[in-house]
């Protein structure tokens, strides 16, 4: 799984960032000397017309003179001509816009895209969408936004934040096998701190710091059902259709503890057979996972 941000100078991980996000305005003599040339770099060049295709290309192989991998990003909606000169001359490409339905991944995926973002609903469909991933040599990429709830147009303020899109950094190793690449979506000054939060896939704080426009999410992480996440990787929103509570219950057992002030300790195991200890003294509810010692996490 890949880490990707959006480019600011003062990020302060570009040494270990796995892909930067760039508008073509702000490839300069500074991006250069920031970003290492390990990086993979991904070209926004929304804005530009036909009309700029050759500064697209000089911009294009500027950048592949020092990083190994660029791709570049275009909207689906207006940039149909770029898309048709960056093919003819094997330039790799995706677009900006969001996928929200199957069918949307689908129609990316004949267009000739390389990768797509899956947001809102469609981000609780991830077992259907393997099927893009691996039908043939040229499976397209899925990524995904993990610190901002998602919701569909119009739902915002309605949709409490525990049933909106968004990853919990401890529940990253949930969605590996489902997830190329965890893209950041806020680019402000905290962006290091969030990013080094999620590489270290620990946070035990208020949930609404960490994840944007969820006001609500007023719990702390640690005291969130360790499984929270692998529920919701393919749960297809069954609780809007009467056919499942897992995420308001698992939300207001969180609740509960942290009004008595107990946390949950996750640790790791190589045994996957889940058991639960309370240790009375701390308060501390420990998923444990049999056959191992473990590291805690």
């Amino acid at each position: 799984m890949n880490f990707a941000v959006t480019y600011e100078e003062k990020f302060r991980h570009f040494d270990t960032v796995d892909e930067v996000k760039v508008m073509g305005i702000e490839v300069n003599a500074k991006f250069y000397e920031l970003v290492p040339a390990s990086a993979k770099i991904l070209l926004n060049i929304n804005g530009y017309t036909e009309e700029d295709i050759e500064e697209v290309l000089k911009l294009y192989k500027e950048l592949k003179e020092k990083y190994e991998n660029v791709i570049v990003q275009i909207n689906i909606d207006s940039q149909r001509n770029i898309m048709e000169q960056l093919k003819q001359n094997n330039i790799p490409y995706m677009f900006l816009n969001f996928c929200r339905a199957v069918e949307q991944v689908y129609a990316m995926q004949l267009l000739g895209a390389r990768e797509a973002y899956v947001a809102e609903e469609l981000a609780f469909n991830l077992d259907n969408l393997q099927y893009f991933r691996k039908r043939d040599a040229n499976g397209i990429k899925l990524r995904v936004f993990p610190d901002i709830a998602q919701s569909s147009d119009h739902t915002q303020r309605d949709i409490p934040a525990y049933e909106k899109f968004w990853i919990r950094p401890e529940d990253l190793i949930f969605y590996e096998p489902y997830i190329d690449t965890i893209e950041f979506y806020r680019r402000d000054d905290r962006l290091s701190v969030v990013y080094e939060i999620y590489k270290q896939r620990v946070y035990t704080k208020e949930l609404n710091i960490l994840i944007l426009d969820a006001p609500d999410l007023t719990i702390k992480g640690s005291t969130l059902d360790p499984r929270f996440g692998k529920f919701r990787i393919d749960c297809q929103k069954k609780c809007h259709i009467g056919r499942c509570n897992l995420c308001a219950e698992m939300y207001h057992l969180a609740e509960k503890f942290q009004e008595a002030e107990i946390g949950i300790k996750r640790k790791r195991h190589v045994d996957n057979k889940p058991k639960y200890m309370l240790d009375e003294k701390t308060g501390i509810l420990t998923l444990v996972k049999e056959g191992d010692n473990a590291d805690e996490s």
